[in-house]
């Protein structure tokens, strides 16, 4: 489990942590949350580190809502830069 990190998306790296922490015996839920966090992508991984979850449910929880953030913005900015960049190409 050290060595898993994220790839693709929070809700993929989610179950493939759930999945390989079903095989872990006698690990504390706290050791759980930190191994979680730290493999997370860097970005998510401040901003959940940032609000201090207690529970592993709290921190997938907002992982998921950070990420559905990011992709917004993105979203956000790639329709800014096409409302921007359109006229001025005409």
């Amino acid at each position: 489990m050290i060595n898993l990190k994220q790839k693709g998306k929070v809700i993929e790296h989610i179950q493939q942590f759930q999945k390989l922490s079903l095989r872990v015996k006698n690990i504390l839920e706290d050791n759980l949350l930190d191994l979680l966090i730290r493999t997370l992508k860097e970005s998510i991984q401040h901003v959940v580190d940032l609000f201090e979850p207690k529970f592993l449910e709290n921190a997938f929880s907002l992982a998921r809502k950070f990420e559905n953030k990011i992709r917004l913005l993105e979203n956000w900015s790639l329709i800014t830069i096409e409302k921007i960049m359109l006229p001025l190409l005409n």
